[in-house]
């Protein structure tokens, strides 16, 4: 099973995203060398399954996405994998990994990112309970163009049409009035 990212990895971690040459390659190349064995799909989706649960002080979702980048993992993109997703926490140590996986990832920004506004999430996580930091993100690529804004308000409306409750439909109604 692959390791995740922790507190060990940060200065290194931080260096990598926190340059403007930093590359997905980078951080593949340092999960390499941290990892006892790679990710085999039972091990990760596991680990996805748990994360879609609950957050956690690792990040097990980039170890698993640069798995499937640089290594042949292939996983569903299924709601699991988008909560797990969700999960990815925006630290103190390590503020902008969640922008720099998005800028850097156009398959994940595409396929998966844009979900976000269609799953719900519960407990633990969700755009609203689990980490609120996530409309910084949001904001901060659409600032800079890597995100559409004319896509972002229109999902924040898609998203208010379905069923959420209205603790979860918040966050929509929250990011649309920051746009």
């Amino acid at each position: 099973m692959g390791l995740a990212f922790d507190d060990t990895h940060a200065e290194e971690l931080i260096r990598i995203v926190g340059t403007p040459d930093g590359t997905l390659r980078d951080l593949s190349d340092l999960r390499a060398c941290r990892e006892v064995e790679p990710w085999d799909a039972a091990s990760a989706r596991r680990q996805l399954e748990t994360r879609a649960r609950r957050t956690g002080q690792t990040d097990d979702f980039t170890s698993i996405r640069l798995a499937e980048l640089h290594d042949g993992l292939v996983l569903d993109h299924d709601d699991v994998y988008v909560l797990a997703m969700i999960s990815l926490s925006r630290t103190a140590k390590l503020p902008n990994l969640r922008e720099f996986l998005l800028r850097h990832d156009d398959d994940l920004r595409e396929n998966v990112f844009w979900r976000i506004f269609e799953v719900e999430g519960g407990g633990e996580v969700s755009l609203t309970k689990g980490d609120p930091t996530w409309q910084r993100t949001v904001l901060a690529l659409v600032a800079d163009g890597t995100l559409e804004r004319s896509r972002v308000l229109r999902c924040c409306l898609e998203a208010l049409t379905r069923d959420f409750s209205s603790y979860r439909a918040g966050w929509f109604s929250r990011m649309w009035t920051a746009l």
